[in-house]
């Protein structure tokens, strides 16, 4: 029951947002159900976190193809900062949490810039979703029921969607 819209000028804490589009092309990652996992930087493939698994970032940079996560996964940051960058989308499930860990996480020490784009979605007389809402289109960032995201993040080209429930802490910049 909260409109979310633009509250005030691009804060200048806030990082730059990605212009130029990385590559992905690194080994794919899959944390098995139910399981703990860490990761040093570095460039990897699709990573995909399975139901009640956790993947833990050390700090630095990492650049990911895509993130899926299922239903009650977590992706946890170390606290002297990560700075992730997806190449194509970032998909959460019901209950899934994206958060920087320690004893007084802050969002700016974990950055997420997404960097797809939405697609062009054509109805039947070729209108595109731009013009005609009742054509939906897939949009870049999902942010599944009751999921939790506390970090920066950035989807410049894209939609961040945000479903029932969801509980974000920390700055979102998105193109719609």
């Amino acid at each position: 029951d909260i409109e979310i819209g633009t509250v005030g000028k691009f804060p200048a804490g806030m990082p730059q947002l990605p212009l130029a589009i990385a590559s992905g092309r690194g080994a794919d990652i899959t944390v098995a159900h139910e399981t703990q996992h860490s990761l040093s930087p570095g460039t990897y493939g699709v990573v995909t976190l399975l139901h009640k698994s956790e993947l833990w970032l050390a700090e630095g940079i990492y650049t990911f193809a895509s993130v899926k996560m299922d239903e009650d996964s977590k992706l946890l940051a170390d606290p002297g900062g990560v700075d992730v960058r997806i190449v194509g989308r970032l998909w959460m499930d019901r209950e899934a949490k994206i958060a920087p860990q320690g004893p007084c996480p802050e969002a700016r020490n974990f950055t997420i810039f997404v960097a797809d784009s939405d697609p062009v979605v054509r109805g039947k007389d070729g209108a595109d979703a731009a013009k005609d809402p009742s054509i939906a289109s897939t949009p870049v960032v999902v942010i599944g029921e009751e999921a939790h995201v506390h970090a920066l993040l950035a989807a410049p080209h894209g939609t961040i969607w945000m479903a029932d429930k969801a509980r974000v802490k920390g700055a979102f910049a998105g193109f719609d």
